[in-house]
């Protein structure tokens, strides 16, 4: 990772893996890694003190996976130490994309790189709706430059 990248993004989490989540093949399953990432997101949001504007009640938005990718550079395995620095990569109208790399203990290149990309939702009319405007002042602040954009990995 480059340190230009490295310094745009923050540590958002770190798990050691658990048993439940290695497959037949002894290496974590390639679906928990959304579920980990998505976890991650959560803290990231948690630690800035920006959870309420993601709840799901809130003035009847809701934000829903849109898209997800998922890019795999090496196995991880059961006791595997591994910790998740994140980056909002882009605040658009109605979206928001996260970049999301796994890491294992000591190591730099990810061994999962993550895109995923929340849609603002009006839950009434399920259908996508600007980012209400406070949720996108403490969002902006938190927008990473180029050096963390999907694509350079």
């Amino acid at each position: 990772m480059d340190d230009e990248r490295a310094r745009s993004r923050v540590d958002a989490a770190s798990l050691r893996v658990p048993f439940r989540d290695v497959d037949m093949h002894g290496h974590v399953h390639n679906a928990v890694y959304l579920s980990y990432c998505e976890s991650a997101i959560n803290e990231y949001l948690r630690e800035h003190d920006l959870s309420r504007y993601f709840a799901p009640d809130e003035a009847g938005i809701v934000y829903l996976v849109r898209k997800t990718e998922l890019v795999f550079n090496r196995p991880s395995r059961f006791e595997d130490r591994l910790s998740f620095t994140l980056a909002i990569t882009k605040l658009g109208s109605a979206s928001i994309a996260f970049s999301v790399d796994v890491v294992g203990e000591g190591e730099t290149t990810p061994r999962v790189a993550a895109t995923i990309v929340w849609v603002c939702v009006d839950a009434g009319q399920r259908s996508s709706t600007a980012i209400p405007a406070r949720t996108r002042e403490a969002l902006t602040p938190l927008v990473a430059g180029p050096a963390s954009a999907p694509g350079q990995r």
